[in-house]
C-alpha cells in the first residue's frame, strides 16, 4: 500500500505508485529538477527544439538562389541533398 504521508512512516507528503515505479512528492525522494523523469522531459524538449531548428534552417536554405549558395560554398545539388533530409536529422 502506498505511503499516505509523514504519519505512515515515510518522509513525503504524497506517494504514488505507477507501473513505472513509485513517485514521492514533497519529501527527500520527491521529483526534483535533477530527477530522472525531469531529465528525460528536458532531454525530449531539447531534441524537439533542435529538430525544429534544423527544419527552419533547411527551409531558409531552400530559399537561397544559386549565387547565394555559391557564396556559402555550396552547390545546388549539395543544398538539395541537405534540404531533403528528414527534419529530425
Amino acid at each position: 500500500m502506498p505511503c499516505a504521508g509523514p504519519d505512515h512512516g515515510c518522509n513525503s507528503l504524497i506517494s504514488i505508485r505507477s507501473p513505472l515505479g513509485e513517485v514521492r512528492l514533497g519529501g527527500p525522494n520527491s521529483v526534483t529538477p535533477g530527477s530522472r523523469p525531469v531529465r528525460l522531459l528536458i532531454c525530449a524538449y531539447s531534441a524537439i527544439r533542435e529538430a525544429f531548428a534544423h527544419r527552419r534552417q533547411r527551409q531558409a536554405l531552400a530559399k537561397l538562389d544559386d549565387r547565394l549558395l555559391n557564396d556559402a560554398g555550396l552547390s545546388r545539388v549539395e543544398a538539395e541533398h541537405e534540404i531533403r533530409k528528414p527534419f529530425w536529422k
